[in-house]
């Protein structure tokens, strides 16, 4: 079973809720890029937030705005081939999801 949170405050409440059942204690946190279908150099970028609790994926998915092809995605390219991440690697400069995006004002 799934749950898609939209509102990253709604996912961060339930995180807070069920974070002595995280299996593993373990949050994921990434970008996700998706290419622009009317310009082909421009990438949407989200990021993307999960855990697993009593055998459910809870998750949330948030807008955070465009960039060009060549800015973070190579840089995120890079670190993958080389494998390195940022997760985790300074637990003292951690970020709640609410830091990773900005609201948008529509």
């Amino acid at each position: 079973m799934k749950v898609r949170f939209s509102v990253v405050e709604e996912f961060v409440a339930e995180l807070e809720a069920e974070q002595n059942h995280v299996e593993d204690n373990i949050v994921r946190v990434t970008y996700q890029y998706e290419q622009s279908t009317s310009v082909p150099f421009i990438y949407h970028m989200s990021v993307v937030a999960g855990f697993a609790v009593r055998g459910k994926l809870v998750y949330v998915k948030q807008a955070c705005g465009d960039v060009w092809q060549g800015e973070q995605i190579d840089k995120g390219d890079k670190r993958k081939r080389e494998g390195r991440t940022n997760c985790g690697a300074d637990r003292s400069q951690s970020r709640s999801p609410q830091s990773l995006c900005a609201p948008r004002h529509i």
